[in-house]
């Protein structure tokens, strides 16, 4: 039964989570947007209601690989954050693996779904966000006449639906950004509880010593 539970929680973190959740998803949307760009929305939607198995399976796989050049995007330009700004990546990659050797089981399923959201929400902001210039650009493109005004009826058409996503926008980025600190937050509770965690210092564990059994067998004792 305990394996069982693994199995389900680990396919329901890693699989329906992190990458239908985090990465398609915002793909599949990004992929939207950029089709937009030429054609017209409902033509679109007709195009996946219509597709066959082949060719959506094709704009699935397309649409996540899509979603990982964005999130390095986001990465490189700092609105997606993997760590807190105080930490520098070889720190919070130290910080990660001490947590790795000493948290439960159910710590590190607690760490696992933050680390979804955090990916999910950061993702997704950036992608919205993308779309929602994607959209608009591609509506007042197809207008014709000058693209400034036509960008502008653009904005007046759709004012309602550009309120709606930017309140959208501000509550993925602080879900992005809670999760962010709920992760290190219990990273932090961990280190409390075993008091060996000091900054920029190995992470001391019982492996190094078990390494050492044959140079230094009276630690045994």
């Amino acid at each position: 039964m305990n394996n069982l539970t693994e199995l389900i929680n680990s396919f329901y973190n890693n699989f329906i989570l992190r990458d239908i959740v985090a990465k398609i998803v915002p793909g599949v949307l990004l992929a939207f947007s950029i089709a937009t760009l030429k054609y017209e929305p409902a033509r679109i939607l007709k195009f996946i209601r219509e597709g066959s198995t082949i060719e959506l399976a094709f704009l699935i796989a397309a649409s996540w690989v899509i979603a990982f050049g964005v999130q390095a995007m986001g990465e490189a330009m700092g609105v997606i954050r993997l760590w807190p700004m105080n930490l520098t990546s070889d720190q919070a990659r130290k910080r990660i693996v001490c947590f790795g050797r000493r948290a439960t089981t159910e710590e590190k399923r607690i760490v696992e779904r933050y680390v979804v959201v955090k990916e999910a929400c950061g993702l997704g902001y950036l992608a919205l966000l993308i779309a929602l210039v994607m959209i608009l650009a591609g509506d007042a493109g197809r207008r014709g006449g000058g693209f400034g005004s036509a960008l502008l009826i653009s904005f007046s058409n759709h004012k309602l639906l550009i309120g709606s996503i930017l309140l959208l926008l501000v509550a993925l980025w602080w879900t992005h950004d809670k999760h962010l600190k709920r992760q290190y937050e219990t990273y932090d509770a961990v280190d409390r509880e075993h008091a060996h965690y000091q900054t920029n210092t190995d992470c001391p564990t019982e492996r190094s010593l078990a390494e050492s059994f044959a140079e230094n067998p009276e630690i045994y004792d």
